[in-house]
């Protein structure tokens, strides 16, 4: 692991302020942070997955519960939600990225980070515009853009996916990444239905629950909620329940000193061994290489 490089930030400052680039800015009331979140620079680590000409991608590991300061990248960069949250600080207003997402960011746009108390992973794909074009994709670079849940969700899970796979060629990551692009701009977002935000916020506050006893709440048959849901939200539920219970087990990873066993019971893992194998597949590491972070 390595410290994250190439984005300049304001030294200076450890809170985001945009006072001093030209254009549209917030005021440093606008950007102000929660009292509860200790404002810090970055703190983290990247793992280079590839690099070839005009494109690298990174795992990036961002701990819990502090603030990455403003600050912007050489390149236009894509990213890809693995899991943890955070709020995104941009001029054009706050952007919540939690659950399957995916975000552009154009080269040399500021932005600021408030991490939640269990951190962010994503994964980022860092590329040079003209390589973009080089695959025959015009999409625009130039804007910002975010895409949630869904279709596209989905779709952004599946171009990690490619990225993360050892035997994929670069012409297949070139060609699945023009793919998303072109997808990403096409596809309209449709609103999830009704019942998914009761799921979303009974998987929050309960990450042992089940298929079964969602289904039970929502008075609803267990099959088709599973289908329905993953079309709603880009991910299986039972994926989704596995990834908030990671997630629970790296806020206490990464603000106490509980042993793995206890970590594991307390995130509603059945033992320590559940616990990696559930790191493993959603963060590609173990709980004592998160700890580590």
């Amino acid at each position: 692991m390595k410290a994250l490089g190439r984005f300049e930030g304001r030294q200076e400052r450890e809170l985001p302020c945009a006072s001093k680039k030209p254009g549209p800015t917030r005021s440093s009331a606008e950007l102000k942070v929660d009292e509860r979140v200790s404002a810090k620079t970055f703190r983290g680590a990247e793992i280079e997955m590839r690099a070839f000409d005009g494109v690298r991608a990174v795992r990036v590991s961002h701990s819990g519960g502090h603030v990455i300061a403003e600050h912007r990248h050489d390149w236009p960069t894509l990213t890809v939600h693995v899991a943890g949250a955070c709020t995104e600080r941009l001029d054009s207003g706050d952007i919540r990225i939690a659950g399957p997402f995916a975000s552009l960011l154009p080269a040399g746009h500021y932005h600021a980070d408030v991490l939640d108390p269990a951190g962010l992973e994503t994964f980022g794909i860092v590329f040079d515009p003209a390589w973009l074009r080089g695959l025959g994709c015009d999409a625009r670079v130039d804007l910002p853009r975010s895409w949630s849940r869904g279709k596209i969700g989905h779709k952004a899970r599946q171009l990690l996916l490619c990225w993360s796979s050892a035997s994929a060629t670069d012409l297949a990551l070139a060609r699945a990444t023009k793919r998303f692009f072109e997808e990403a701009f096409s596809l309209t977002e449709i609103p999830p239905p009704t019942w998914f935000g009761e799921v979303i916020g009974e998987i929050d506050r309960n990450p042992a629950a089940s298929t079964l006893s969602l289904a039970k709440r929502l008075q609803l048959h267990p099959a088709w909620l599973a289908r329905s849901f993953r079309d709603a939200a880009g991910e299986g539920l039972q994926d989704a329940l596995r990834r908030r219970r990671v997630e629970a087990a790296c806020e206490l990873l990464f603000h106490t000193a509980l042993p793995l066993a206890q970590v594991a019971a307390a995130a509603n893992f059945c033992d320590q061994s559940h616990m990696n194998r559930c790191f493993n597949a959603v963060m590609g590491r173990s709980p004592n290489d998160l700890r580590r972070t």
